[in-house]
C-alpha cells in the first residue's frame, strides 16, 4: 500500500509539473502575441501542444483527472490551450480544418465547466464559427454566430466590440 501511495504521489506531481508548464507556455504565448512577435508565439504553441499532450497522457495513465470535484484549473488551462492553438492555426496559419478540431475541444470543455450561456463558452463557439466560415460551411457558421450573439447580449451592451464583431461576421456569412 505504501508503494502504491508513493507511485500515486509521483504521478500527481508529474501531472502538476506538466500543468504548470502549460500555464507558463500560455503566459509566454500571450506576452509574445501582445508584443506582435507572432512567429515566436507560434513556436511556443508547438511546445504548448506537446505539453497539453503530456497532461492528457498522465491523466489517462491515472485513469482520468485526479482533483477535487470543484477544481476546474486543469480544464480551464486545457480549454485556453485549445483556444489559443486554434487561433494560431486559423488566424495566422490558415489551417482552418485543424483549428476546427481545437475549437471543438475548447467548446466542449467550456460547455462542461460553464454551460452554454457563459461568455467564455460563447468565445469558444465564436472562434469555431470563424473556422467553419473560413471553410465555407456557412450554414453551420451562421447558426453558431446567432447563438453566440444571444449569449453576448446577455452579458454585453449592443456597442461592445465582441457583439459588433459577431454581427459583422454574421453579415459576412
Amino acid at each position: 500500500k505504501a508503494i502504491d501511495n508513493i507511485r500515486i504521489a509521483i504521478a500527481e506531481e508529474e501531472r502538476r509539473d506538466a500543468q504548470d508548464r502549460c500555464n507558463n507556455i500560455l503566459l509566454l504565448y500571450n506576452i509574445l502575441r501582445r508584443a506582435s512577435r507572432f512567429a515566436e508565439a507560434g513556436v511556443e504553441l508547438l511546445k504548448a501542444t506537446a505539453a497539453l499532450a503530456k497532461v492528457r497522457e498522465l491523466a489517462a495513465m491515472e485513469g482520468g483527472p485526479c482533483r477535487l470535484a470543484d477544481d476546474n484549473t486543469e480544464d480551464e488551462t486545457q480549454a485556453e490551450m485549445h483556444l489559443k492553438i486554434g487561433q494560431q492555426l486559423s488566424h495566422f496559419e490558415w489551417r482552418h480544418a485543424d483549428a476546427e478540431k481545437e475549437f471543438e475541444a475548447a467548446c466542449a470543455l467550456q460547455l462542461k465547466m460553464h454551460g452554454k450561456d457563459h461568455i467564455k463558452t460563447a468565445l469558444a463557439y465564436y472562434n469555431l464559427a470563424h473556422a467553419l466560415r473560413r471553410q465555407h460551411k456557412v450554414l453551420e457558421a451562421e447558426q453558431m454566430y446567432r447563438e453566440v450573439l444571444e449569449v453576448q447580449h446577455q452579458h454585453c451592451d449592443d456597442d461592445h466590440m465582441d457583439v459588433l464583431n459577431t454581427r459583422m461576421n454574421l453579415g459576412i456569412v
